[in-house]
């Protein structure tokens, strides 16, 4: 089980873990985290760590996740996120885009129906991969997305953003804005990172 253990405790987040034993079979998982990713998040990659290791299924709710705060003075750092591009394909309801996160470059694409506008999507698609990758503590809702400005050059992006434990009422509203400069994916795409920007972590420094 060390080898089960040491994977565990590799995983972003993870302090410490205890395994117990059954008949000499692995019956229950505990897990000390920090709050830099969601628990949820931590036992699918477990139980992918088992399964693959012990080539056997753990139910999740054998599997426990207690969270503490970082000692004081121990800040989480921003996370190096850099959107590189961000663009409609081909004029289909799909947004493209490669994005740095920390020292690697990833491609994504999210789609949605044709009656969502592109501005709208690629907002939308850029709170998803920042989900995705685990860069926000927390959920996002896209809330809002509409123009401003002379000439309507500007976009506005509006999200709610909700801790663990927190109704779906309750979340901490976000606003970010750039000029769209004839790149309406692209602006959508900035404007939600600019909304969240200060909250973006580095799980690198955890």
């Amino acid at each position: 089980m060390d080898d089960v253990k040491d994977k565990i405790e590799s995983l972003d987040g993870v302090i410490s873990s205890k395994l117990t034993e059954e008949n000499g079979d692995l019956e229950e998982v505990h897990v000390v985290a920090d709050r830099s990713r969601q628990p949820k998040r931590l036992v699918r990659d477990i139980e992918t760590i088992i399964q693959v290791t012990c080539d056997r299924e753990i139910d999740h709710k054998k599997i426990s996740i207690a969270r503490l705060d970082r000692e004081k003075g121990e800040q989480k750092q921003k996370s190096r996120v850099e959107l590189i591009s961000a663009y409609q394909k081909n004029n289909e309801p799909t947004c493209c885009y490669r994005v740095r996160v920390g020292e690697e470059v990833v491609e994504e694409e999210i789609s949605s129906s044709p009656v969502e506008s592109t501005i709208r999507l690629a907002a939308r698609g850029m709170a998803e991969i920042l989900e995705k990758y685990d860069l926000i503590n927390g959920q996002l809702r896209l809330e809002n997305v509409f123009k401003t400005g002379i000439g309507s050059d500007i976009v506005v992006v509006e999200i709610s953003l909700f801790f663990e434990g927190h109704n779906m009422w309750g979340g901490k509203k976000l606003l970010g804005s750039v000029y769209i400069e004839n790149n309406p994916a692209l602006a959508g795409a900035k404007a939600t990172l600019k909304a969240l920007n200060r909250l973006l972590l580095d799980h690198s420094q955890n």
